[in-house]
């Protein structure tokens, strides 16, 4: 049986990742802006603020989650199923991913901006951050070590065009 090393997949994700203009580096400062949409959405929330989460509903600025895990999906999780048989976060993190684009579509649809809906934004804002984890620390790595050239290619062209 031969042994993984997961800390030579880190280290190239990594690479990837400070690589100016690669897919990865480019998902990962969607990352960061979502993260940062993420966490002072909750900070607002926490502190009662309830009129700006509505807006950023409203204004559509949250849809930068859908487009993330639109690409996600197409560019990444189904060549690593179909392409590589890389079945962990092809099925395990787009269930997740699924989950969480439901409950945003459930978001979007609601009418009623009272303290349940509010309290459903929380949960999904959370749930987003730790997707943002999960897709760091486990399909960066799941990138870096089976994508190929082309496979790269079609990834930073799905970005661009979603």
């Amino acid at each position: 049986m031969t042994k993984i090393d997961f800390s030579e997949n880190i280290k190239i994700a990594s690479r990837f990742v400070e690589e100016e203009g690669h897919p990865l580096n480019i998902l990962s400062k969607e990352n960061n802006k979502i993260r940062i949409l993420c966490m002072n959405m909750i900070q607002t929330l926490l502190e009662g603020e309830t009129d700006f989460i509505s807006e950023v509903f409203t204004r559509g600025d949250i849809n930068i989650i859908r487009k993330h895990y639109k690409v996600k999906n197409e560019y990444i999780y189904i060549p690593l199923k179909e392409k590589y048989g890389v079945i962990g976060p092809a099925d395990y993190m787009s269930v997740d991913d699924n989950e969480v684009l439901q409950m945003y579509d459930d978001l979007i649809k609601e009418e009623k901006r009272n303290d349940e809906w509010f309290g459903k934004v929380l949960i999904f804002l959370e749930r987003v951050v730790k997707i943002i984890s999960k897709e760091e620390n486990i399909l960066f790595s799941a990138v870096a070590r089976n994508f190929d050239e082309d496979d790269h290619k079609r990834l930073l062209q799905g970005i661009m065009s979603a």
